[in-house]
């Protein structure tokens, strides 16, 4: 009985055959070491990569490697102000930033779990690929699903400790430097 195959359709994985997996392959063959989506799994065992279409159907899943979820993801210093928010699940408070042309920090949020990121703005613009680019495939350091779908500027949206999906409307006025923080966020581009 074959192995149940432990990726999901959505996640993104790395083509790494085995000399016979390689070897069983007729006609057109994925690039080995290429990242690809999971489009599909066929009889719990056979990955289809999206944008190939297999002569069998699928390729078993033994044949690829999970890409990098993230879980190993740099930490950077943030700038940010606190924001006294009852319910919003970082000791009633939520965290602000305001990052000035290209440089400092914008925040986005995972909608799923509240895990809040930073997106070192000069690495976004200069350095890229495009956010929507980096976040394709990256899961979440905590609960694991594709920020790709979950994640939303932050805390223009955020969630509060009861699941509650919320929306905060930022003052314009920018607080003091005296009254920021430094605190250490997961970082989108590390």
């Amino acid at each position: 009985m074959k192995e149940k195959c432990p990726f999901k359709i959505g996640d993104m994985v790395i083509y790494n055959p085995s000399r016979r997996g390689y070897d069983l392959v007729d006609g057109e063959r994925l690039e080995i070491g290429k990242e690809y989506r999971v489009s599909m799994i066929e009889q719990d065992s056979y990955i289809v990569a999206e944008g190939y279409d297999h002569p069998g159907g699928g390729i078993y899943w033994t044949e690829f490697e999970q890409v990098d979820s993230g879980a190993t993801m740099n930490k950077v210093q943030v700038r940010c102000w606190k924001v006294p928010v009852p319910g919003a699940g970082t000791g009633d408070h939520l965290l602000i930033t305001y990052p000035e042309g290209h440089y400092g920090h914008s925040l986005l949020s995972c909608l799923n779990c509240g895990e809040v990121y930073a997106v070192t703005v000069a690495k976004e613009t200069y350095v890229g690929p495009p956010l929507k680019q980096k976040l394709s495939g990256l899961k979440c350091i905590k609960c694991g699903e594709l920020l790709e779908s979950t994640a939303a500027p932050y805390p223009d949206k955020f969630r509060e400790e009861n699941g509650t999906v919320c929306v905060y409307i930022r003052d314009k006025t920018i607080p003091d430097d005296e009254d920021s923080l430094i605190v250490e966020l997961p970082d989108i581009y590390s």
